[in-house]
């Protein structure tokens, strides 16, 4: 991933799109997946079927870790988020711009003066629909916060202080299975698949290609991690001895909690950091799910970035790490700052 420091006075196509949500509201991924990915594909229909397969996913995924939306899969609706400036951890008084930004708040950020300088950083993800660049402000020290933030709320009403969300989004995880919901089993009919995942598979994936699915009985009532389709919907199940559905990430970390063979989390430590902050290694095809995807990447205000077969967030305090992988139900394998483990 490279990064483009860039003026502020300068919008990007990403600062373009992120105004035309900001206007919008809300709505249904529907019609946002049509109007961005015709806005990423260069404006033209026919560039459209040529979009990336999962492209929209990707980047709704993206926008939602870095507080540009907040998102329902399950119900299928988006909104833009507020504006709120967000203390990085461990970060010297970091602070990040999350949420929508009019143009009277990026104008009073460049007018800041000695309280704090504004950094504007584009990520290329190589993604087909574009992400803004993030808003960082440095605070001078730590006493100016409270004054930066009043300067910027003269200019943006809307704006809230959000403290140290990355923190306080670990704090309020709840275990993982609590977010899945009752479902229906998987009816019998000629077209119906069953598949299950193998945790094995994916622990073992150095690659990042490797289809962990396979084909399983529709009368299957083995524990575990299971997907199916149905008109309209690719439904993604957990079978404890109910079947409970949720988005794929919360499936299958909810597989992952029931089984203490497998892990999916790893956190190597910084060797020269007092701070006691480290890389959070997840498999990419299940990545995080959204409420601990978005604690990850608020630590930083980076996108995670991919490394073979795993997503990697830098910048993760440990005791994030911890809270996380507790919410998740698992060990978090370790690698410390002396090059020794702990599991």
């Amino acid at each position: 991933m490279t990064v483009r420091y860039e003026a502020l006075t300068q919008p990007g196509p990403g600062e373009v799109l992120l105004g035309w949500l900001d206007a919008e509201g809300s709505g249904t991924l529907e019609l946002l997946e049509k109007r961005v990915t015709w806005f990423g594909s260069g404006r033209s229909t026919d560039s459209l079927a040529a979009a990336p397969k999962g492209a929209f996913f990707r980047w709704a995924r993206e926008m939602s870790a870095l507080g540009y939306l907040d998102i329902s899969f399950t119900h299928r609706r988006w909104s833009a988020a507020e504006p709120a400036l967000i203390m990085l951890p461990g970060c010297d008084g970091l602070l990040m711009l999350a949420g929508v930004r009019s143009a009277y708040l990026v104008e009073r950020l460049e007018k800041i003066g000695f309280d704090g300088y504004p950094i504007r950083h584009t990520p290329d993800l190589g993604a087909a629909i574009p992400v803004p660049g993030t808003l960082l402000i440095q605070a001078e020290r730590q006493g100016l916060v409270v004054d930066l933030f009043n300067g910027l709320r003269a200019a943006e009403s809307r704006l809230v202080n959000a403290g140290c969300a990355a923190s306080r989004l670990a704090l309020s995880a709840k275990p993982i299975r609590e977010y899945l919901s009752p479902v229906a089993a998987p009816a019998e009919g000629p077209d119906s698949q069953l598949e299950k995942v193998s945790l094995a598979k994916l622990v073992s994936d150095a690659s990042g290609y490797s289809e962990p699915w396979s084909p399983a009985p529709l009368g299957s009532r083995t524990h575990g991690a299971y997907r199916w389709r149905k008109p309209g919907q690719l439904v993604h199940a957990l079978f404890d001895g109910e079947w409970r559905s949720g988005d794929r990430s919360e499936v299958i970390h909810s597989a992952f909690s029931m089984d203490p063979v497998f892990s999916s989390l790893f956190w190597r430590a910084y060797g020269d950091d007092d701070l006691n902050r480290g890389a959070l290694s997840v498999h990419r095809h299940i990545d995080l799910p959204m409420l601990h995807k978005r604690s990850a990447t608020l630590c930083t205000g980076f996108t995670a970035r991919t490394d073979g077969a795993m997503r990697v967030y830098e910048g993760v305090p440990r005791v994030i790490a911890r809270l996380l992988a507790a919410s998740l139900g698992q060990k978090l394998k370790t690698s410390m700052k002396n090059g020794g483990r702990s599991t």
